[in-house]
């Protein structure tokens, strides 16, 4: 029988949690979105992982046991890319997640979700997408030009090898669901920094627990709000409300969980949450739910069983982690985020060439080469788009944010 408990927006299900070699499949279908990013943000802007690794595992947790269907949790690609091209303070991008936060629950909770999903046409979420992706596209390249050298075995090997190596493997891997080239780079990464600190420095065990702290000031609210989370708004309303919404009620007909008014909720308490708690800014996303049941989640159970080892990799090997993303070589470090920026920018496919092009060309100029140029992609977007006569498309068909 079920069982619902009425929270607020929240409806607690009390539907049994059912673990099978499927739900842990699919518990890794969303590595290649939240990994890139999330090592980029730490290794980069010199983030503590004890904190963020273990703010996602609870949320995680929260949202396998809130929606009992594999709804992602991922950081916030916009605020991640611009995080890691301009390697913003901790401070700003907590500020990006407490404005981010306060905005979505103002949105939810006034029910102008709907309405400002109405008014941002698809071209332009995609064309955001598209800046994004060139930006993040270009901070990578600059990571693989990188000058240095890795000794192994008494031998000097330079970073442009390394960084060859990494994009055949990404190359010959492109399309491999079974052997995403994520599990090949990533540990390839992870073995080169363990050249640079002796092994048993870095494999010290220790318990960690989350920093949390209310201390943001105007500057850092406001200026992560302006540098980071207007580009993400457009994308979050879009993809991480209405397309993970109508993909769940598409692949799972029976679905009474998810709901836009719930994802907004759900969202905004958790940014909230996650900039007092040391955390980054997270969102939900299509693409993350669609790879979770591309692998086999049917349920929350995933995300009960990646969350919880997240939860541990934090608690007891946080501060490991932290020295390791610290110490991969930028080759590796780039091929990993052009990797994810190509699957950023690749966005754009679904839209139709004939009527949207021009559209999507012009706001991802703005975003890429414009100063607030995501704030002006945006607004101008929207007015070119009415300006040319084209329809207000809902974005109600996958994607990823």
């Amino acid at each position: 029988m079920l069982v619902i408990v009425r929270c607020g927006v929240l409806e607690l299900q009390s539907e049994p949690i059912q673990l099978d070699r499927n739900e842990l499949a699919g518990a890794f279908g969303d590595l290649g979105t939240f990994a890139p990013l999330v090592i980029g943000m730490i290794a980069v802007c010199k983030l503590d992982a004890v904190s963020i690794i273990t703010v996602f595992g609870l949320w995680y947790v929260i949202t396998g046991l809130v929606y009992r269907l594999p709804v992602p949790v991922q950081p916030m690609k916009a605020v991640a890319a611009l995080a890691i091209s301009g390697a913003v303070s901790f401070s700003v991008i907590r500020g990006a997640g407490m404005m981010m936060g306060m905005v979505l629950l103002g949105l939810t909770l006034t029910g102008s979700l709907n309405w400002f999903a109405k008014i941002t046409p698809r071209s332009v979420v995609r064309g955001i997408q598209l800046g994004l992706g060139l930006t993040l596209m270009s901070t990578a390249v600059s990571f693989m030009q990188k000058q240095g050298t890795i000794s192994l075995m008494g031998y000097g090997i330079s970073f442009w090898i390394i960084a060859a190596i990494c994009v055949v493997i990404v190359l010959a891997l492109y399309s491999n669901r079974r052997l995403p080239p994520m599990l090949v780079i990533l540990p390839l990464g992870v073995a080169l920094s363990f050249m640079s600190v002796p092994l048993v420095k870095l494999l010290a065990f220790k318990i960690n627990l989350p920093s949390p702290s209310i201390s943001l000031t105007t500057s850092d609210l406001w200026m992560g709000l302006l540098t980071l989370g207007i580009a993400q708004i457009p994308l979050t309303i879009g993809n991480s409300v209405i397309a993970t919404d109508s993909l769940a009620r598409s692949i799972f007909p029976k679905n009474k969980t998810v709901t836009i008014k719930k994802l907004g909720f759900t969202l905004g308490v958790m940014n909230v949450f996650s900039a007092i708690a040391g955390g980054i800014p997270m969102c939900h996303g299509a693409g993350g739910l669609a790879g979770h049941y591309r692998f086999g989640a049917r349920r929350g159970t995933c995300l009960l069983i990646f969350g919880g080892i997240l939860i541990v990799l934090g608690i007891f090997f946080g501060n490991t982690l932290t020295a390791v993303f610290d110490l991969i070589p930028y080759p590796v470090l780039g091929v990993i985020l052009f990797f994810a920026s190509i699957e950023l920018a690749m966005a754009i496919r679904d839209i139709d060439v004939r009527t949207d092009l021009f559209v999507v060309f012009v706001v991802a100029v703005s975003c890429a080469f414009v100063q607030y140029g995501y704030l002006i992609g945006w607004v101008g977007g929207i007015a070119l788009a009415y300006a040319l006569g084209r329809n207000w498309i809902r974005l109600s068909s996958p994607g990823k944010n």
